[in-house]
């Protein structure tokens, strides 16, 4: 199932790609990153805080099982603990899987923006929050420069001034792309300048 970037989420199957509400997209992704499956008020915690959650989420299973008969039939829902009865892989656990064995430039390119973006669901919340921050943290570790330069220039690392500056270290002297990230960096600190003035000139700095 396809999260990343996306507020549907997009189930590939053998029938051919199926797109399915956020909601729905929320439950399966929190069934298939807790494999041994978790009880009504867990999982109803982790959508919403919501009174009456749980029979909303109830209601919902009914819902959702139907759609996957309809579209998806080999994906069942067990009860008593809700749980996936056949394994749905996340883009965003291969994400995590190609980070763990190193593969940073294909964690990168599987990265197409955060999961479920518009998903305020806790659960969700969550393990956005935790992919996010192994990505970036991977990036500033291990990444090469060209690497964390391509990181540098997604919508979410556009304006984060610890991994541009971490880019510049990683360039070379004589590297024609220093003068870019330095201006990069300084409308950064520019924006950040609490009267809106611009800062002073800067050097480039040398490694």
């Amino acid at each position: 199932m396809e999260l990343h970037g996306r507020d549907h989420g997009r189930l590939d199957n053998a029938g051919g790609p199926v797109e399915i509400s956020p909601r729905h997209a929320e439950i399966l992704t929190l069934l298939a990153w807790n494999r041994d499956g978790l009880s009504a008020d867990r999982l109803s915690l982790l959508l919403t805080d919501q009174t009456n959650a749980v029979d909303n989420l109830r209601a919902e299973m009914v819902r959702l099982r139907r759609v996957l008969e309809q579209t998806s039939p080999r994906i069942g829902i067990a009860s008593r603990p809700y749980r996936l009865e056949t394994s749905v892989e996340l883009d965003a656990q291969r994400v995590l899987a190609s980070l763990e064995r190193g593969a940073h430039r294909v964690a990168l390119g599987a990265y197409r923006g955060p999961v479920l973006p518009s998903s305020t669901a806790p659960g969700i919340v969550q393990i956005r929050a935790e992919i996010s921050a192994r990505l970036r943290q991977a990036m500033l570790s291990d990444a090469s420069a060209e690497l964390l330069l391509e990181y540098a220039r997604t919508d979410e690392a556009t304006c984060d001034a610890e991994v541009w500056r971490a880019c510049l270290e990683l360039l070379p002297a004589r590297s024609p792309k220093r003068a870019s990230v330095v201006a990069r960096l300084n409308r950064i600190e520019d924006e950040l300048r609490p009267d809106g003035s611009a800062a002073p000139a800067r050097n480039i700095p040398q490694r």
